[in-house]
């Protein structure tokens, strides 16, 4: 007597298939999160990599601004330089510069200085005026053109008044400059726009005198 085997084999296709299903199901549920997490792992790193521009950035205008010491157009060359060093960063997401008296032990911005320039310690620079001088460098040395900064942009603490004279009763100055900008959502994760800042001192480059 010859045994069918169909029963059998249906009891098969049909647990196969249920096993199919419940796979599907189970990627249906867990695709979310994987995709989720992919994409927040892709966000972190661009975040870490305009991060690190940043400070890049903020290093190459204190280099500058040490270098320019009492210079007319010090901090025009200083913001030149920062904004030419953001590399993938847009000018356009710079949200201000501030070139300061790095006064503090540790180098940092006085916090006054992050909503306004302040006399005798920083020149807070707009985004305005920051997109304004990369993009046209020569018409905007105009606000940087008087040793004494009357009226100018760099009038608050104007270069005249940094002291870059070797002198063993006066140390010389610390210039600073600090780097604000948002980081966009590369994939519309809101959560991940971020406003990223640095900032770098360094003292002014000596002059001979007494």
């Amino acid at each position: 007597m010859i045994r069918s085997h169909t029963p059998r084999r249906r009891r098969i296709g049909q647990r196969l298939l249920g096993e199919r299903g419940a796979a599907l199901v189970e990627l249906t549920l867990i695709l979310p999160v994987l995709t989720l997490l992919a994409l927040g792992t892709g966000e972190l790193g661009l975040a870490w990599r305009s991060a690190s521009t940043l400070t890049a950035a903020a290093r190459a205008g204190a280099r500058v601004a040490a270098s320019q010491g009492k210079a007319v157009a010090a901090d025009h060359q200083t913001l030149l330089a920062t904004m030419s060093a953001l590399g993938h960063i847009e000018p356009a997401d710079v949200q201000f510069i501030v070139i300061y008296k790095a006064s503090a032990a540790n180098g940092e911005v006085p916090s006054s200085c992050l909503t306004g320039s302040v006399t005798g310690s920083c020149n807070r620079y707009s985004s305005t005026d920051v997109l304004s001088i990369y993009t046209n460098p020569t018409s905007s040395l105009t606000g940087f053109d008087t040793v004494n900064c009357s009226g100018q942009l760099d009038r608050f603490w104007c270069p005249s008044t940094r002291n870059n004279i070797q002198n063993a009763l006066v140390p010389l100055d610390r210039v600073g400059v600090y780097v604000q900008a948002s980081h966009a959502s590369a994939t519309g994760l809101s959560q991940f726009s971020l406003t990223l800042s640095d900032n770098a001192a360094m003292v002014i480059e000596p002059k001979a005198g007494s």
